[in-house]
Order: C-alpha cells, then structure tokens, then sequence
C-alpha cells in the first residue's frame, strides 16, 4: 500500500491501488468523482458516507422553535417568565428547587488532564484550574465558581439557559500574559429567537431585553445549557413544565379554601320573616299603616345584621316574628377534601424534583432506609445536571460549547482534542463503601473480606476520624485482646476521646 494518499474526502474516491512489492514507492492511484453505488450496496466499499442526509425533524418558525408545546403561552421567554412565577409564588416549590439546587452546589470540581502523565496535558489542566479558581488556584471569573454555577443551575426547571463568554487580558501566577474568561448570565425570558445555519447548526441567538435594543449573540462565544436537548429544540423541556398544571389546580385549590375561610368564619345570617304573626304583633303609629310598619322593623332588623356581620356591632335584638340564624350551618364546607388535594399537588411537585424526602414524616412512610434512597436517587439526578454543565464548559471549541477548548487554543495553540482538561466533579457519587457496611460484618465472617488496614481506613474515614499510624494501631489491638479492657464499644470511645482531645489539656479530677 502507499505510505501516503492525500485525499479530498469530499470531491473524490480512491478506486484503485497497486504497488511492487519491491519499490513502495511506485504506485498506481486513480480518482473519479464520488458514486451512490460506492457507499450503499456494494460489499467491497471500503469508505463511509461524509455528510448528513437527513434532518433533526425540530419545526421552524422565524426563529422560534414549534412542534414541540401545545400552548403557545409556554413556549420561549414566555414559558420562562411562567417558571419563575411558578417558583416565586409556591413555596413547596421553592423548596423543592432549593433543596436540589442546593445538593448541587456541594459538588467539588477540578479540571484532570485530558492524558494523564503527560506534560503538556498537566499544563493545560493548571492553567485551567487557576482560571476556574479550583485546585487553590486564583481564579479569573470574576466571581466564585459557586456563584456562576448557581447561575447555570437555573437550566434545570426552564429547560434552557445560556451564558455569554467575556474574555480579558491578565497575568497568570507565572506573569505570564494570558487569556481568561468570565460568565455573563443572560435571562431566559430576555430571548427572543434562535438562529441556525444551512446545516441546522446553531449560528447565534437573538435577544429582546427589556428597555434596551435587540441584541445578537455569536454561538460560539456562548455556554448554551439545555435539558432533554432533541433534534435542534434548543429550549428542551424544564422540570416545571410537568408540573405546570399541578401548580395551578394548587392555587385554584388554594383560593377555593380563601374564599371558604371568608364566608364562613364569618357565617351569613339568615333572617325568617313570620308575617302572620307580625300582623298580630305590630302596632302601627297613627296614619301608617302596618305593611309600612312590618316594613321598618324588618329594614331595621336587616341593618343590625349587616352590622353584626362587619363586627361594627355585637348586640343582636330581634322581635318573636323574626327568627335569625346562621345560614349553611357548621361543617358546610369541606376543608379535608380540599387539604387532601392541596397535599397531593404538594407530593407531585416533590417527586417531580427528586426530593420526595422532605415528606418523610408526613406520610406512612419514616423509614430511614426509605429516606437513604430518596437521597441516592436525589444524588445521581443532580449529578446528571451536573455532567451537562461539564460537558457544554468543557470539550472543543464549538456552537454553544467549548470553553475550555477556546482558551486553550488561545493561549497554547491548537492541541489534540484528546489533551484537553476534563471538567470533573465529586462528592455526588453513591458511596459504595456506605452501602456496604451493614454487609461487611457477614462477609468478614464468611471469610470473604479481610478486615486489614484499608477497610480500617476507609471506616475511619467515613466517620471523620484520621487514620492510625502503626504504633497506635498495635497498642489499640493489644488494649482490645486484654481482659479488662471491656467492651469493644467502650475501648473505641477512649480512644476518640484520646484523639480529639486538644493536646496541653490538664485532666482534672471529680
């Protein structure tokens, strides 16, 4: 074969090939211009397709994206405004959406080089972790980590949100001049409308903020964060979408219950008119008649009622001819079937965010168990939010993504895709080691595991308490083999005692 062939993939097609076994370099190379019959059908192709031929099937509209929601009040930086309502206004959703947000600030990050043990990699990954500020490094954003994260986070309940690239010029710890980044976030319900290119390829989005004119946005000085990304439906779909209609039967439920409370802790009177006897009760003054008469009372004993009901008034004086009473009565109204509604919303809305454990303790259910895998299942939905701000930041420079990939370009060069930083995080993984406790005693009994100096660590560890050095260790055995050291439980609490106690403490006697 020829050692080299430069090939146009797009415009033309290797067909032939042959060479002396002798001199390598005598070669017979013919092109022709690409066939159909050379990709499909035919066993001895030795090349792929180049290209798409298909389309991501996302319907199109000046720039907005249909097909997707029904109602049109949801779609774009209409359905963002509704989500920010949803949350400012419910306050078991806004507990929900802090408690996960919340798990998801407690991750640790660092950038890893993209190969381990390589020079270059190791640097790309320092520079990295000093402009992020992770590792003890400096940091350049501008802000915490922490503070740009909880921004990013907000793609979680709208579906979508982006972030613009601000670059700017600064020493590194070195005093080297180099190029750095900070977040600017950008409000999904300022959008106005996404632009793509002949390749369905996002090219730049549109804004319409409020009191400023349109804006446009490059795609690739963005960090474009979309959840249940499809074909091209930039916007994917947000938590609080599936719980849109929830959320409002709560609030009608809710003022249904408001307007309960208001007409009947306050009870409507009802006033009975016994006009057979009135006839036979009232004297009417000299020239009035008692129609008239029957008439004044009533009017008057109206007004007092009216009174009685604006709390202007707490006297009631009625005559034997008029009998008033509370209209509807007591139990009138149903609070326990409107409670038990306005509780199931409350469930929907926790389950719909993963955090069903906040009403561990209201249900039949308060086992712990229970409540140690709601927290597990909790863990890896918000690692999954977690995966897909690390992968948009990291990776090569590209629509919507590749932070990272364009600072390193930038400042070192182009570079083997495969040497970039890696965006990590940890501290959300499932604790395998936690998961296995209630087992090791059996399995050390089995003979299985060896309880040696790593599962001693790793217990230690898990605890908070540091790690024995080798002469502790013997001097604890020893101490537990000897018959009066008393129970295991006992020795383990001296010996933590003897460990946290503040060194230069002066035991002082009872």
């Amino acid at each position: 074969m020829p050692k080299c062939c430069d090939l146009n993939a797009r415009s033309r097609t290797l067909i032939g090939v042959s060479a002396t076994a002798t001199d390598d370099d005598a070669q017979v190379v013919k092109f022709r211009e690409p066939n159909a019959d050379d990709w499909y059908g035919n066993e001895s192709s030795r090349r792929p397709p180049l290209g798409a031929e298909g389309a991501s099937g996302t319907s199109w509209s000046g720039g907005t994206i249909s097909g997707y929601e029904r109602q049109a009040s949801l779609r774009g930086s209409l359905w963002a405004k509704e989500s920010v309502q949803m949350r400012r206004t419910d306050g078991r959703l806004a507990a929900s959406w802090g408690v996960r947000k919340q798990t998801a600030l407690t991750a640790s990050w660092k950038w890893e080089p993209g190969q381990p043990d390589d020079p270059d990699s190791e640097r790309y990954a320092a520079y990295a972790n000093e402009a992020f500020g992770f590792v003890g490094g400096a940091g350049h954003l501008g802000c915490t980590w922490e503070h740009t994260l909880g921004q990013m986070l907000e793609y979680v309940p709208v579906g979508f949100r982006y972030l613009e690239e601000v670059y700017h010029l600064d020493r590194d710890r070195d005093g080297e001049m180099r190029w750095w980044v900070t977040y600017e976030d950008r409000e999904p319900t300022a959008h106005d409308s996404w632009v793509k290119g002949h390749d369905e390829a996002l090219v730049e989005v549109t804004q319409n903020p409020p009191g400023a004119p349109r804006t446009r946005i490059n795609s690739r000085k963005i960090v474009l964060l979309t959840r249940g990304l499809t074909g091209a439906n930039f916007e994917g779909v947000g938590v609080d979408r599936a719980i849109w209609w929830v959320w409002r039967l709560k609030r009608h439920l809710l003022d249904s219950i408001g307007v309960g409370v208001a007409r009947w802790s306050s009870p409507v009177i009802e006033a009975i008119i016994n006009r057979r006897a009135a006839l036979g009760d009232v004297e009417p003054e000299p020239g009035e008649s008692v129609n008239t008469a029957i008439a004044a009372l009533r009017d008057a004993i109206l007004q007092q009622a009216e009174r009685i009901q604006a709390t202007d008034e707490s006297v009631v004086w009625h005559p034997e001819w008029i009998e008033l009473k509370q209209f509807g009565g007591p139990g009138s109204m149903d609070w326990a079937g409107l409670q038990v509604w306005a509780n199931w919303c409350d469930a929907e809305m926790a389950a719909n965010y993963t955090v069903e454990a906040q009403r561990l303790g209201l249900t039949e259910t308060g086992s712990r168990a229970v409540g140690e895998v709601h927290q597990q299942t909790l863990h890896r939905v918000v690692s999954n939010d977690l995966d897909t701000i690390a992968s948009e930041v990291g990776g090569p420079s590209r629509p919507g993504g590749g932070t990272i990939g364009r600072l390193i370009e930038w400042n070192f060069g182009r570079v083997p895709e495969a040497k970039l930083p890696r965006l990590v995080h940890t501290g959300l993984q499932p604790d395998r080691f936690a998961d296995a406790q209630a087992s090791i005693p059996g399995a050390i009994a089995a003979g299985v595991l060896t309880p040696d100096e790593g599962i001693e660590n790793l217990y230690r560890s898990h605890i908070g308490a540091e790690p024995l050095r080798e002469g502790q260790r013997a001097a604890a055995q020893a101490a537990s083999r000897a018959p009066d050291s008393g129970s295991l439980v006992a020795s383990l609490a001296d010996r933590i005692y003897e460990e946290s106690r503040p060194r230069g403490q002066m035991e002082m006697p009872l």
